[in-house]
């Protein structure tokens, strides 16, 4: 009796030869492996680095501290942000350029790479603070270290000028703040005796209205103390007009002729104010451009960053072994599934 042909039993009976399947796969990443040794391989090197973070000085970054709503909250998102930081920064055009013109004078094979080149070569492999490997790939071992241990010169030397310019930073943003706070209070000084001079001055003729032979009592004369009082300084000069305060019997004219010796002390003070905030004022111009220089020149790193070189370079061939076993499976797995449709075909086409 003949027996009508199924997909559905031939696909059954395909799948159930497992055993020629894992032939076919394995006889794949045999192959694959194989082809791996026949592949252009190129050569690694790479150099350990240690970059360390101060946790315990992490809000003293005078950037940090600088932010209202610091974006930074706590000490692993400050570190996050400074290992990003970090890395970004030695991949940078001028990291770059200074490390090819560097390989260029040692070695003339450079003359023929250009920086973006260069910078697919060059890899940073890191997961948090600690041990960095920073590693170069070439065909050519001996220039795949040469770049490496360039690079890594490079970014060691421009990284720690770098934190050294960041600690300047700080250094003049202390100083910054400190003018800061020097104007804010003179400026508050000096608003504060304009204005008290300007009362004594009008008291001066209102005056007018006390008898000369009588003496300043009651409310009047705590009102001319009132006045007076609160410019007071503990300077030599505002002690010895304190000392000089007229008794409490004292005419009325022995106020006025207090207070005549007081306005000019304040304008003495009033002129001293003026040259202290012109000081100032040229002070923090020439510390704003210092800290323009420096802050350019910190790469917004932490002053609290180190970086450091470990070992030597280590160099050795990299082969897509695993990357053409894998793919030599898969093509093992596809060669049996095109076996199998012929097979498929052919058995439905018998008769």
């Amino acid at each position: 009796m003949h027996k009508f042909w199924s997909l559905r039993e031939e696909i059954y009976r395909s799948l159930h030869l497992w055993p020629v399947i894992l032939v076919y796969i394995a006889v794949g990443c045999l192959a694959g492996l194989g082809s791996s040794y026949l592949w252009p391989s190129y050569y690694k090197s790479t150099v350990q680095v240690y970059v360390g973070l101060n946790p315990y000085r992490t809000f003293s970054d005078a950037n940090f501290l600088a932010l209202k709503k610091p974006r930074y909250s706590n000490i692993d998102d400050y570190k996050n942000w400074q290992m990003l930081q970090l890395e970004s920064v030695i991949f940078l055009d001028e990291f770059i350029q200074d490390t090819l013109q560097k390989l260029q004078q040692a070695n003339p094979a450079w003359q023929e790479v250009d920086a973006e080149t260069l910078r697919l070569m060059l890899q940073a492999d890191w997961r948090s603070a600690g041990t960095w490997s920073l590693s170069a790939q070439h065909g050519d071992p001996h220039m795949a270290e040469q770049a490496v241990e360039t690079w890594s010169q490079v970014a060691l030397q421009r990284v720690a000028d770098a934190v050294a310019a960041s600690v300047q930073t700080f250094q003049v943003d202390q100083e910054l703040q400190s003018v800061a706070d020097q104007k804010t209070a003179a400026d508050l000084r000096q608003q504060k005796i304009s204005l008290g001079k300007e009362a004594l001055q009008q008291w001066l003729p209102a005056s007018s209205k006390y008898p000369a032979d009588q003496a300043l009592e009651g409310e009047d004369r705590w009102e001319v103390l009132a006045l007076v009082t609160p410019l007071a300084d503990f300077t030599p000069a505002w002690m010895a007009i304190l000392d000089e305060q007229p008794p409490a019997d004292a005419l009325a004219e022995d106020y006025r002729l207090w207070i005549s010796s007081i306005i000019p002390l304040i304008d003495s003070e009033l002129s001293s104010i003026h040259q202290r905030l012109v000081s100032l004022e040229e002070q923090k111009i020439s510390l704003a451009v210092q800290y323009a220089q420096v802050a350019d020149g910190s790469l917004s790193l932490s002053p609290n960053l180190k970086i450091e070189g470990i070992d030597q370079p280590t160099t050795h061939p990299v082969r897509p072994a695993g990357t053409l076993t894998i793919l030599g499976a898969v093509i093992g797995l596809l060669a049996w599934v095109f076996t199998q449709l012929a097979l498929i075909t052919r058995g439905k086409n018998r008769p």
